[in-house]
């Protein structure tokens, strides 16, 4: 908004004297009354107007004669194009009080939209200034919660492989069995001792009582629970002169306990680099297993013997084509995407496979007996050529097959 302008006094307006007679008597003037302070909206509607100095009263003057009736006002002059704006305040100068109000509302009205703009971009600021350590607090909280998840992970790990190691068989016989065996012969043993025990009474000379029962097993956990200063202490007080042979079980049950402990602790440490080794040997397996399935399927394809069974015809492409979907429901069966399938698409997947390798021992047979029917009548068919008219050669009967194993008949095909 534009600097409210000073208070300036409103023009006075020439009023007319009252007329005086000579006789009549001069009173004193009374005292002016105070001036009143214009106030900032009154100082602008009287900027712009012509201030012309009031004439001072005369006792001639007359009051000014009104125009004619007839007579009508004469339009006012079109109002003069605003001067040049004031070089150093910036702000033009008016003729008419009404083009400075609408001048000074224009911008009242853009001084206002640019401090709600202002305001605005004030708010976005902090609220960006507030955005940014939030979104690094929570970054920071991501990233320690990332850091947690990944030492659960590794701890989940390691209480996995040291799980899986128990299980091993290597644990199993090398430390579990051994301890358990241990323990089974000191409680054999100590069950057949006799335990002394205070009755809780006292004799004549003031003496605690004792008696004697059979040893549990629970004496021994008792005497084993205890640190070795101590379990010295109360299997000589329990067991009498057979504590040696207590303690003696007692020493060989907790070091076989340490080396099992040990063990699980060696293996937590360097189940990583053990895991390591385990896959490259496992990885390792593989490709020689591979490279076996390899070589054994390439060296039966490769035989002559069998060519024309699982050989390409070139004279016969159905049975290409045939020869080929059946590679490839063999070659299903053997590869991952097998262990893929649903339950019930595996389940009479496996069956078809079943019926298809148990048929191919029968195919052998039927394919030799054939051969052997075929062989018997060229056979006959060349005897009857070579006889003469009216002397024919008496029915060999059928041709028998034996029975034989896939692996025979498979050798057994014709070349």
């Amino acid at each position: 908004m534009p600097a409210e302008p000073a208070s300036i006094a409103p023009p006075v307006e020439p009023t007319p004297p009252a007329a005086q007679s000579p006789e009549a008597p001069r009173t004193t003037p009374a005292p002016p009354s105070p001036a009143k302070i214009p106030s900032w909206e009154e100082d602008l509607d009287k900027l712009g107007e012509k201030l012309e100095p009031a004439p001072a009263p005369k006792p001639d003057d007359k009051p000014a004669t009104p125009a004619p009736a007839g007579k009508k006002d004469e339009p006012a002059p079109p109002a003069k194009p605003a001067s040049k704006s004031d070089e150093k305040t910036g702000i033009p100068s008016f003729q008419t009080n009404k083009d400075l109000r609408k001048w000074a509302e224009e911008r009242h009205r853009a001084a206002v939209a640019l401090e709600t703009e202002k305001q605005q971009l004030q708010a976005k600021l902090q609220q960006l200034e507030t955005v940014v350590p939030k979104t690094q607090q929570d970054t920071n909280v991501m990233s320690q919660t990332v850091a947690q998840m990944q030492k659960q992970i590794a701890d989940y790990e390691q209480a996995l492989a040291t799980h899986v190691f128990e299980q091993s068989p290597k644990y199993i016989n090398e430390f579990q069995k051994p301890y358990l065996a241990a323990r089974e012969k000191a409680y054999r043993e100590v069950t057949e001792l006799l335990v002394t025990e205070e009755t809780g009474e006292r004799d004549d000379e003031d003496n605690p009582k004792t008696r004697q029962r059979p040893a549990t097993q629970r004496d021994f956990d008792y005497i084993y629970s205890l640190p070795r200063a101590q379990a010295r202490q109360a299997a000589r007080k329990m067991f009498g002169d057979d504590a040696d042979d207590v303690i003696e079980h007692r020493r060989k049950i907790s070091d076989l306990a340490e080396k099992a402990i040990e063990a699980v602790e060696n293996h937590r440490k360097n189940y990583k680099q053990e895991l390591e080794v385990e896959m490259g040997k496992q990885t390792q397996q593989r490709n020689a297993t591979a490279q076996l399935w390899r070589t054994a399927n390439e060296k039966i394809s490769a035989d002559p013997k069998f060519d024309w069974l699982w050989g390409e015809d070139k004279e016969d492409p159905e049975s290409n084509a045939t020869l080929s979907k059946g590679f490839q429901m063999a070659d299903l069966f053997f590869s991952e995407e097998r262990d893929k399938m649903n339950p019930q698409d595996r389940v009479l997947f496996d069956a078809n496979i079943r019926h298809r390798i148990a048929a191919f021992s029968r195919l052998a047979y039927k394919v030799n007996k054939l051969k052997a029917d075929l062989d018997a009548a060229n056979a006959t068919i060349a005897q009857m050529r070579g006889s003469a008219p009216g002397k024919p050669v008496a029915d060999a009967g059928p041709v028998k097959v034996e029975a034989k194993t896939w692996e025979e008949g498979l050798d057994a095909l014709p070349e």
